[in-house]
């Protein structure tokens, strides 16, 4: 069972409807006109924004603060300047794509995915509709592998927050039924209910449900 801190990002596991045959968008990390304008190193597994000229972002909030960027959704692959797939060489050397420089992403942003996700916590059954927020940790260069995970927050709006968790992951058990329940970070299954296509406004509404904010089902 996982009982460790391992924050390695957003992995697509299966869909709403029942099937998962995501289809990625292509996005790239340069504004119109000009060089790549990343702020940060982009990783597979990251979640997204585009900035206000359209170049797209990976999430730098603190881990313990709520999101104040609308998510575009998650990437799902990344690319070079010539839209070919990064050369490395591990263990030294993983694909991502370097702070401001020109890129392209695939990016997940139906939302109707559901992801698995190592949360900072222990996750209960209870908490089952609880929102989340993005955990920004360290990236891992050599391997190419995000720093990205979440926290759970057990508050009674969606202000602020992108998440919203669906259930315990069964692939965090060793083959255990039902799955594992109150292990240390273990990881969690969330729906993205705070997005660029699931939301009606063009940036996340922080008041209660009566303001406009998404209110919990």
């Amino acid at each position: 069972m996982a009982t460790r801190a391992n924050d390695r990002g957003f992995r697509p596991v299966r869909h709403l409807n029942g099937r998962l045959n995501p289809s990625p968008h292509m996005r790239t990390t340069v504004n119109e006109g000009s060089s790549g304008n990343n702020a940060n190193s982009i990783f597979i597994g990251d979640v997204v924004y585009l900035n206000t000229s359209g170049a797209l972002q990976s999430y730098t909030e603190a881990a313990s603060g709520a999101e104040t960027q609308l998510p575009l959704g998650v990437v799902a692959n990344v690319f070079d300047a010539n839209k070919r797939p990064f050369t490395f060489s591990q263990p030294t050397n993983g694909p991502f794509i370097p702070t401001s420089t020109e890129g392209y992403a695939m990016v997940y942003e139906d939302p109707g995915i559901i992801y698995a996700a190592n949360c900072s916590t222990t996750a209960r059954h209870d908490m089952v509709g609880s929102f989340c927020h993005v955990r920004v940790c360290a990236a891992n260069t050599a391997a190419g592998r995000s720093g990205h995970g979440l926290d759970i927050d057990q508050s009674v709006t969606a202000g602020g927050h992108i998440f919203k968790m669906v259930g315990i992951s069964p692939l965090d058990s060793t083959l255990e039924s039902p799955p594992v329940s109150g292990a240390a970070n273990n990881d969690i299954e969330v729906l993205l209910i705070n997005s660029y296509w699931s939301n009606p406004f063009r940036a996340i509404e922080t008041g209660s449900p009566a303001s406009g904010s998404p209110a919990q089902e």
